[in-house]
């Protein structure tokens, strides 16, 4: 699996371990990890960016976190980049795995997890922790990632959903899986039964 890895880069200072063992287990596991080079970048540098620097740096971010199958955010440090990456990553409704550290955790850590099945929060106190915690959460993430499936539609259903996401504030995506999902609670004993055979 394909994962996105992001953290605050002025954390670098006190988090640079945790970072580098994060990217590491996930490459040890056999997973693909990008980190839009966030990990190359100094903070003292970064605070001297102009405005098309800054720009290009967190485009970058914004592509690889939409190419990857799966996001990994080391949030411990206070950031709003990293608030803003996670915000995005909760839109691109990918798996989410969230690494924190440390007795200040935002509240909306919790409400993600009770609201959002594949998003889920790895806490940890020390490397060794962290160390044995990176195994299951990719696990769980792998288990939870979409499978992409395309079709055409009729303009006339094109314009529906259109309306649909308009009038109701959600995408298409997020409509047509709450179709599915009802079809499924309606033949759930049929459905259980198939898998049976």
């Amino acid at each position: 699996m394909r994962f996105f890895f992001t953290a605050s880069v002025h954390g670098k200072k006190q988090l640079e371990s945790n970072y580098r063992l994060i990217e590491q287990e996930v490459k040890r596991l056999g997973h693909e990890v990008d980190n839009g080079n966030f990990s190359d970048q100094s903070p003292g540098e970064m605070d001297k960016w102009d405005e098309h620097q800054s720009l290009e740096f967190h485009k970058k971010i914004m592509n690889g976190m939409k190419r990857a199958e799966g996001l990994l955010i080391e949030a411990s440090y206070p950031s709003v980049g990293v608030g803003f990456n996670l915000a995005s990553a909760v839109q691109l409704a990918k798996p989410i795995i969230v690494f924190f550290t440390g007795k200040e955790e935002p509240h909306i850590f919790r409400t993600l997890e009770k609201i959002n099945d594949k998003f889920q929060v790895v806490r940890y106190a020390n490397l060794d922790q962290l160390r044995k915690e990176i195994p299951p959460a990719l696990a769980f993430a792998t288990e939870n990632q979409d499978t992409r499936f395309n079709f055409f539609i009729s303009p006339e259903h094109a314009k529906y959903l259109d309306w649909i996401a308009q009038t109701y504030k959600m995408s298409r995506s997020v409509y047509l899986r709450r179709l599915i999902n009802r079809e499924m609670d309606k033949l759930a004993e049929e459905f259980s039964m198939s898998d049976l055979m």
